[in-house]
């Protein structure tokens, strides 16, 4: 899958990504991190378990120990990384903006290994870090040090494999921050820069963005492939590209219509970049559906609230296990949105 530009240095592209989540004494909390793509630099913060409206802090003080915004940030599509509706932009999407960021590019959903090198710092902070530390032997305060001198260690006493076996920070931009609790504040819209979502193409030629329940008519030419939805935010157009040709333009502010919840946006194509973009299948629809399906109801097993997932040809539906009220679609739910039920049933 190609990238709209390739990072070649530190502050060209991070990754974020929540972890968690985990017992800290007796409350529940994630860790927001976000690492630099070629320097490996990485920032982390723990935050409270319903960690929504403190991601723009977090996202803010990640970006200072980075040594500012960068051209690029790749996020999945969990609760809180995405924006807030049609044309609404969320505070951490308008926080990044606003400090800088050029781009905010969304992996497919369902695939968060497309955003790897934040999925194995994870790891990492999973097996060398929470695992190693007692945190439900520590207070808040006590975990949020020895976090952040875990950290320190990470960006310079620790050699990186990819980095010829040199410590991050020899690469990058590193300042190491005082250890703070985290904190809520409005976020005002000062700049806006562009958003760029990676989405599958179904057999009816249709790109779906369920993270926003928005549908993109395309064209069945170019079905099974991936394309990107980029939007502008600043002059709402946006464009559709596959395999790195433009097919088609749309102005997401005027176009599409609602029906049953979901914005079906009608793309202007362009026929000859359509028919040179045909080809095979790059990914298999019906298994992807399964996967999901088994995703979700594996969450849902956990979850003592009645839900339940139902397969479909188009996808799963999630609805209440008792009286079979649906509570969202196929083109409106995504598998990310379960990484924690308790912050998506607060969603809906």
């Amino acid at each position: 899958m190609w990238q709209r530009s390739h990072p070649r240095k530190h502050g060209d592209l991070y990754l974020a990504d929540i972890k968690g989540p985990f017992l800290i004494g007796k409350e529940q909390y994630v860790i927001f991190a976000c690492i630099d793509d070629i320097s490996r630099i990485v920032w982390a913060e723990i935050l409270p378990k319903n960690y929504v409206r403190y991601i723009p802090w977090a996202l803010t003080r990640c970006y200072q120990a980075l040594g500012g915004a960068p051209r690029d940030q790749k996020l999945d599509n969990g609760i809180g990384l995405i924006r807030s509706g049609h044309l609404t932009l969320g505070p951490t999407v308008q926080t990044a903006f606003n400090l800088g960021t050029e781009c905010i590019i969304y992996v497919p959903e369902g695939e968060p290994e497309r955003n790897g090198k934040i999925e194995a710092f994870n790891n990492t902070l999973q097996q060398e870090f929470i695992s190693e530390n007692k945190l439900a032997e520590q207070t808040i305060d006590e975990a949020r040090k020895a976090l952040a001198a875990f950290i320190h260690t990470y960006n310079t006493n620790r050699p990186h494999s990819s980095l010829q076996h040199e410590e991050p920070c020899k690469h990058g931009t590193y300042q190491q921050l005082d250890v703070k609790a985290p904190r809520t504040s409005k976020v005002k819209a000062e700049r806006y820069g562009t958003l760029a979502y990676w989405r599958r193409i179904d057999g009816r030629g249709i790109a779906q963005n369920r993270v926003t329940s928005e549908c993109y008519e395309l064209d069945p030419h170019v079905a099974g492939n991936y394309c990107e939805i980029a939007i502008n935010w600043a002059t709402m157009e946006g464009t559709v590209t596959v395999d790195r040709k433009v097919i088609g333009k749309f102005n997401h502010k005027d176009s599409g219509t609602k029906v049953n919840g979901v914005r079906w946006i009608k793309v202007n194509l362009d026929p000859e970049a359509v028919e040179l973009t045909s080809g095979p299948k790059r990914f298999d629809e019906e298994a992807y559906t399964r996967q999901m399906t088994k995703r979700l109801k594996r969450k849902v097993a956990e979850y003592p609230k009645g839900l339940a997932v139902k397969h479909t040809p188009d996808g799963c539906i999630l609805l209440d296990a008792e009286t079979g009220e649906i509570y969202a679609m196929p083109e409106s739910l995504n598998a990310d949105h379960l990484t924690d039920i308790d912050v998506f049933t607060e969603y809906l």
